[in-house]
């Protein structure tokens, strides 16, 4: 399905991203394969948190919103127990063995009525995450050249919108707040992105 949107979908612009929305605010967590997005999105999406997406930000470019997108979270290897202890009453499909991703299993954050009340946010975040075995949490403040860099980087779609993507990263990177984070707690990184959506 990320093929199908990200192979067609020149409408929008589309980011390698969780989006983790509360308070109709959303931050944006920009990262490679294996950062922790959707396992952190599991987490925050099963403790009031609304996860709009775990691996695609649908942005708008005419509103620069983002939009939220109808899909459980996709859970891997050590995390589906991790989640199973954490929210004993998750609802998490039977696992997956041996894909090409190793076991894969996904949890429900979202239901359907939910998602019909959910509208298109701005961005007022970007948290570039690093998951680290027994890290402390250490938060890191980007410049906004890093970030475009970055940003441009996890993008899906950066070259065919051409300065179109070019100025809407500009334009996020100029007026979200802006971070990279080592954790490994994810309460503790939970509580840092509180702090974001209630400034």
């Amino acid at each position: 399905m990320n093929w199908c949107v990200a192979a067609h979908d020149f409408s929008h612009f589309l980011l390698h991203a969780a989006v983790l929305v509360k308070n109709n605010k959303a931050i944006l967590c920009p990262a490679s394969p294996g950062s922790g997005k959707s396992t952190l999105s599991a987490f925050l999406g099963l403790s009031g948190w609304f996860v709009y997406s775990d691996e695609m930000a649908i942005i708008d470019i005419d509103s620069q919103n983002v939009k939220p997108m109808f899909r459980p979270v996709c859970l891997k290897n050590d995390s589906i127990e991790l989640m199973k202890n954490w929210h004993p009453s998750a609802i998490i499909t039977p696992v997956c063995r041996d894909t090409q991703k190793g076991d894969v299993a996904h949890v429900k954050v979202l239901s359907w009525q939910q998602y019909q009340q959910l509208t298109p946010v701005p961005i007022t975040a970007l948290v570039f995450p690093k998951f680290k075995t027994g890290s402390e949490l250490k938060l890191y403040k980007l410049d906004q050249l890093d970030a475009f860099s970055q940003l441009s980087r996890n993008a899906f779609n950066y070259n065919v919108l051409g300065k179109t993507a070019f100025t809407l990263s500009a334009d996020i990177v100029s007026r979200a707040g802006i971070y990279q984070a080592e954790y490994s707690d994810l309460t503790q990184l939970a509580t840092f992105f509180d702090e974001l959506v209630q400034a």
